[in-house]
């Protein structure tokens, strides 16, 4: 039986998936409907995404703009799994695919998009 070496590269998808979970962490992370809305999949479906990347770690062969990206998701893994697990678990009286109920304190929007959008008059 021979070893066979796992290679990991970032797609362009995963690179979009881990920004938009990493901006999004500080102000409690996406909901699921932010997941879907943007990116068409459900929050456990995109931690099915990127946690393979997050447990094997950041091999020598990434670019290093993607290696630091992917040692902020390592340091974010518990986060991570959360958002895994959080439509996993039964949502009181829906499923994995709806978004979670979760007390709105208005329009939410990570620091770079409120940022980008404020114009100087």
């Amino acid at each position: 039986m021979s070893n066979l070496e796992v290679h990991i590269e970032m797609n362009s998808y995963e690179r979009d998936l881990a920004r938009f979970i990493l901006a999004w962490l500080p102000y409690g992370g996406p909901t699921n409907e932010d997941f879907i809305g943007i990116f068409g999949i459900s929050m456990p479906r995109a931690a099915q995404i990127l946690l393979p990347l997050v447990t094997e770690g950041a091999p020598d062969d990434l670019t290093e703009s993607d290696r630091e990206l992917l040692v902020q998701l390592v340091c974010n893994e518990p986060a991570i799994r959360a958002l895994e697990a959080e439509s996993c678990t039964a949502i009181e009286g829906g499923d994995a695919d709806q978004p979670p109920s979760r007390p709105s304190s208005g329009h939410r929007q990570p620091e770079h998009v409120r940022r980008s959008a404020r114009r100087d008059v």
